[in-house]
């Protein structure tokens, strides 16, 4: 859908010929796609952008707050 949404405002912009400077981000998320990210939420993008980027990800092992459970 997130594809879909992308092209729609790319066309529109191409119509009214205003600058559109998502058209990188519209190329990340097709490559994103083509990569088999398709059932995935925004972050597969900045898996995407760093496996095309050549960057090795390494976990750090850390735990991380949610922000959601009650303080102790």
């Amino acid at each position: 859908m997130l594809h879909k949404d992308f092209d729609l405002g790319l066309s529109a912009a191409r119509e009214l010929e205003v600058p559109m400077p998502l058209a990188t981000t519209a190329q990340l998320i097709a490559a994103a796609i083509g990569a088999g990210h398709l059932e995935e939420d925004f972050a597969s993008l900045i898996l995407e952008q760093a496996r095309i980027s050549g960057i090795t990800r390494k976990a750090q092992n850390m735990a991380v707050d949610d922000a959601l459970s009650p303080q102790t």
